[in-house]
């Protein structure tokens, strides 16, 4: 009976064993699925950012080329105005030349008329001086 009883523990202890290699089996399955599982949320994180990177790098880029080409418009504006101030100096100078010239025919002038004309005609035709 006694060697029964022994032969009983020691199936008892082999059951035990081989629940306790399964069990540790079936934590090491688990444990490498777990890693698994942060493996690809940690590749699939990684694409995320390199996709949000890529995005605000052309992002980037386009409000460069939007500033650039606002640039070019504000100097090609700025270009325009100052030829319409030169075209508007121009024909202020040439009225001023023609009122100069229209009063030299006038016989009543003054003498400050007469100066005033010559200055003005000097001014318009600076290579005359």
């Amino acid at each position: 009976q006694n060697q029964l009883q022994h032969e009983e523990e020691i199936e008892q202890l082999k059951k035990t064993q081989e629940q306790k290699q399964l069990q540790h089996e079936e934590e090491i399955e688990q444990l490498k699925k777990t890693q698994e599982q942060n493996q690809l949320q940690h590749e699939h994180e990684i694409e995320q950012l390199k996709k949000t990177q890529e995005q605000k790098q052309l992002q980037h880029e386009h409000e460069i080329k939007q500033l650039k080409k606002i640039q070019e418009q504000n100097q090609l504006q700025h270009e325009h105005e100052i030829e319409q101030l030169k075209k508007t100096q121009y024909q202020n100078q040439l009225q001023a030349a023609t009122r100069a010239a229209t009063n030299v025919l006038n016989p009543k002038r003054t003498n400050v008329e007469i100066l005033r004309t010559n200055t003005n005609v000097l001014n318009f035709f600076p290579s005359c001086t």
